[in-house]
Formats: C-alpha cells, structure tokens, sequence
C-alpha cells in the first residue's frame, strides 16, 4: 500500500521573507539575503569572509504570545515555531491556544483531520546564540557556575524537534 503525502501549507522564514508571499515576493524579484556584516565587538578584518545571511525584524510574538519559559528557547527554535504555525495556517488548519501551566504556549489544530498532520522541518544549524551566550558566561564566571543547565539540551540539533 502506497501512502501519499500532500503539501497543502508553506511557512517560510529566510533572509528573504517570512511566510509565504514575502518569501515568493523576494525571490522572483531577485533579492539577495547576502549581506555584509559588521560586528561592533568583533574585529572582522581577521576573517575572509565578512557576508551572511541573517533573518532580520524578527520577533516570535508576531507569531505566538510569549510566555516566561520562552526566553529559554534558542533563535532557531523560535524560526521552526514560526515556519510551522505558518505553514499550518496556509493549509487552511484552525489553530487554537491551550493552556499550560508551564512551557512555551501551545496550540491545537481544531481540524477533523488533524491526527493526519505532519510538520517538515529544514534546520542547516541550531541555537549557535545559546551556544555563544554560555561560552560567553563560561569564561566570564571562570567556570560553570553562571551556565544555564539547559545550555547543552537547547543547543542540540535535535531541540528544534522536542
């Protein structure tokens, strides 16, 4: 037995646009995510390479109300949060909020089919800026004692899957 699958909804978020239609606009109007990049505390002209491509004027409660335990949530985990509501609500999916009594906001899909809904996920890295803020504290604090205990679980490639 065959299963098939069907792209029914997009949620982009890229250097070139959030969602779909800002996303689509970017790249058929040739736009570039490339940009030179200038750190204020970091000496870049030891490095080769001074381009990237960096999401910009983002904010995760455009997308979702922030709740206490989201500032634990790395930069790339927040894009996935986004990229899937996204895509959910362009497949025409009702998403209702549930209340948890501790977490990151969650949401329902109030679809009759929604135990057939399934989320894709591209990640290329993971939560590099909790990464850098617990080095950071490391070495600041000569040790680990100002390192979050969710440093490591929060930085693995997997995180943006939990």
């Amino acid at each position: 037995m065959k299963r098939r699958v069907v792209i029914t909804g997009l949620g982009p978020v890229t250097p070139i646009g959030i969602g779909k239609e800002g996303f689509w606009d970017s790249l058929i109007s040739g736009r570039s995510g490339a940009k030179n990049i200038n750190f204020e505390t970091v000496d870049m002209d030891q490095y080769n390479s001074k381009i990237a491509c960096s999401i910009e004027n983002f904010s995760l409660t455009d997308f979702i109300e922030r709740s206490k335990d989201s500032k634990y949530l790395g930069r790339t985990s927040q894009f996935a949060i986004a990229g899937a509501k996204l895509a959910l609500e362009d497949a025409g999916f009702t998403l209702e909020p549930v209340i948890v009594e501790r977490g990151p906001k969650s949401y329902v899909i109030k679809d009759e089919n929604s135990s057939n809904v399934g989320v894709i996920l591209g990640v290329g890295s993971q939560n590099m800026d909790l990464c850098e803020k617990s080095f950071y504290r490391f070495i600041k604090s000569n040790g680990p004692s100002r390192v979050s205990p969710f440093a490591l679980p929060h930085a693995q490639i997997c995180a943006v899957a939990v």
